[in-house]
């Protein structure tokens, strides 16, 4: 019987297992894991252990996650940014600690539901070799898509780091290494509609 505090490192293992049949050298392949129907597993500190025992399980530049709840994001998002200072600068001794694997990159698209269960899609990244690359990834994604709202989209004048700018040039999530997310959610499909489907029928269902 699998221990129900780590049941998400047991998920995350056969998970793992399944991708490494992917053949030697398709690291720029993008696995897709969709969490409908099991999302009720994972609060925000199950999702980040789940996340991380994945990439240090697999050597592959990106994953794409979907249908977690934006609840769930949201929490882990602020948790991981609850240190942050409001006059940011990569400057800043919190911004240069080490954050992640420089070559891993995992794309969330997390949902909220209305009265009628419509859903619109939010867009977050968690990547980035120190905190400030991982708020300038998230704070370029916002100036184009719904997002973590500790992330403004009033653009950041920053750079990346040496490191974060190599892994972005091997992202396949990224076109080149400025930080400019692909829209991977007008082709990714959640009940025979895209996500950005589902997102502009939410807004476009909204009362004024």
């Amino acid at each position: 019987m699998v221990d129900e505090y780590r049941i998400e490192n047991s998920i995350a293992l056969k998970v793992a297992e399944y991708i490494k049949q992917i053949e030697p050298g398709q690291k720029k392949f993008i696995p897709v894991l969709d969490f409908h129907n099991c999302e009720e597993i994972f609060d925000q500190s199950k999702l980040f252990r789940f996340l991380a025992e994945l990439q240090k399980q697999i050597d592959i530049y990106s994953i794409v996650i979907i249908n977690i709840k934006q609840e769930v994001v949201k929490d882990l998002f602020k948790k991981l940014t609850e240190a942050f200072p409001e006059n940011k600068s990569d400057n800043d001794e919190i911004y240069k600690k080490a954050f992640w694997n420089k070559e891993h990159f995992i794309l969330i698209y997390s949902y909220e539901l209305n009265d009628d269960n419509a859903r619109i899609y939010f867009t977050d990244i968690l990547g980035g070799s120190s905190y400030y690359d991982f708020f300038l990834l998230n704070n370029k994604i916002a100036s184009t898509h719904f997002t973590y709202p500790k992330f403004s989209d009033k653009i950041e004048t920053g750079n990346f780091s040496e490191p974060t700018k190599e892994g972005l040039k091997n992202c396949p999530l990224y076109s080149s290494d400025s930080g400019i997310i692909q829209n991977f959610e007008m082709i990714i499909e959640h009940n025979e509609k895209s996500l950005f489907e589902h997102s502009i029928e939410f807004i476009l269902n909204q009362e004024i």
